[in-house]
């Protein structure tokens, strides 16, 4: 019985060390994966001056509104991943209409507005990306119809989507663009709720307005200031 409890012990124990091991591993490859997800996102930004930094922030406040909404970890990693690629599509639009400085003509805007599809064509292959798929494909729909690829409305619009169309917005309209200058944040707020019910789900908008008033978006704010400032002192 000894000899047996020895044995059994030893066994618990390399059965740990193994496990160990295979946790480690486990999460460098989640690691190195999002490492990859992230160079991707950053090589697309990169493409237009205006979006430096874009997917990252659209992550970032897609997260904080899902969490806000009450997304369990599963759908919070799912909206990650799919945030930060959202606009992988764009890797198929010409460069000559990415870098524009002025606003696009309609023929111009009607093939920006093909990235999302592209971006679900891209990632179509890959079957662990299935999940993740329908946040790109998407997040240009509108809550009352009318948006594009596809002109759905209300419930037909995947959940990850109706949220990252609110981040997506919410960056556009606090960064400068070739066709604005940036808002404050409190007016793109304001501006997210007027277009409540037209664009956006309400309580998608809801969670955006709690996170807002409890200041979490407030560091991405600061973040983009001095990266401006930087900007700004190294030009001159």
């Amino acid at each position: 019985i000894g000899e047996l409890a020895r044995a059994f012990n030893t066994m618990a124990d390399e059965i740990q060390r193994y496990i160990g091991k295979v946790e480690a591993s486990a999460e460098e490859t989640k690691q190195l994966f999002m490492d990859s997800i992230r160079a991707i996102a950053n090589a697309l930004d990169a493409k237009d001056p205006y979006t430096r930094g874009h997917s990252d922030r659209v992550s970032a406040y897609s997260m904080v509104i899902g969490k806000s909404y009450g997304l369990d970890t599963r759908m919070m990693r799912i909206i990650e991943i799919s945030s930060l690629l959202h606009d992988v599509g764009k890797i198929g639009v010409a460069d000559r209409i990415l870098r524009k400085p002025g606003t696009l003509t309609p023929n111009e805007f009607a093939i920006m507005k093909t990235h999302p599809s592209k971006g679900a064509q891209i990632l179509g292959s890959i079957p662990q990306m299935r999940e993740i798929i329908p946040g790109i494909q998407y997040h240009h729909e509108r809550w009352s119809g009318g948006g594009y690829p596809g002109g759905l409305r209300g419930e037909q619009i995947p959940l990850i989507a109706r949220i990252i169309g609110v981040a997506d917005a919410y960056d556009a309209m606090t960064t400068d663009r070739p066709y604005q200058k940036a808002m404050t944040p409190l007016q793109a707020a304001n501006r997210i709720n007027e277009l409540k019910t037209i664009v956006y789900q309400p309580v998608i908008v809801e969670a955006f307005n709690v996170a807002f008033q409890q200041g979490l978006f407030k560091p991405f704010h600061e973040a983009v200031a001095r990266a401006k400032a930087a900007k700004s002192g190294a030009v001159r």
